[in-house]
Parts: structure tokens; C-alpha cells; sequence
């Protein structure tokens, strides 16, 4: 499969985020449109930090995530973060 060369920085942290999902979970990633869904809502970093902390929940349960428990939990670690952060101003 041949890959069209990253142009844009949207293309280059949407990829960044899918290496950063392979890196810490494995098998199922996100499509390119559900790392940009998140992107449009949260910062890059946001992202990252939920990554991060459904990668370790995912370890934590030794693999035994669904794939939609991975997606909703991403998502509440990401609002959260940017609630608690919102609030503290």
C-alpha cells in the first residue's frame, strides 16, 4: 500500500498520535478521522495525556479493553483533563 506524503501538520500529529496508539496498545488504532474528531476538541498534548492514560488502563487489564472501552475511556481521560484545567483558571 503506498501512503501520499504527509503535507499538512494535521496529517503530521494525526500520525504522530496513531504511532503513539501502536506504541502503547496493540492491535486495534483509531482511524485518521477519530484522532482528528479529538484534535478539533482538545489540544494535541490533551491527546497525548489520554493516549497515555488509556495505554496504561489497557496494561492495567492486561489487553482485555474492547475496542469501543478504549475509545470512550481516550475520550473521558480527554475531557476530563480539559475540564479540570478549565476549571482551574
Amino acid at each position: 500500500m503506498i501512503h501520499a506524503p504527509l503535507n499538512t501538520e494535521f496529517d503530521v500529529r494525526t500520525q504522530a498520535l496513531a504511532d503513539l496508539w501502536r506504541k502503547v496498545m496493540a492491535g486495534f488504532c483509531p482511524s485518521a478521522e477519530q484522532f482528528n474528531l479529538w484534535l478539533v476538541y482538545h489540544s494535541y498534548l490533551t491527546v497525548v495525556y489520554g493516549i497515555k492514560a488509556t495505554g496504561l488502563k489497557y496494561h492495567k487489564l492486561r489487553g482485555e479493553m474492547e475496542i469501543n472501552h478504549q475509545l470512550a475511556y481516550a475520550s473521558k481521560v480527554m475531557n476530563t483533563k480539559d475540564s479540570t484545567h478549565a476549571s482551574s483558571k
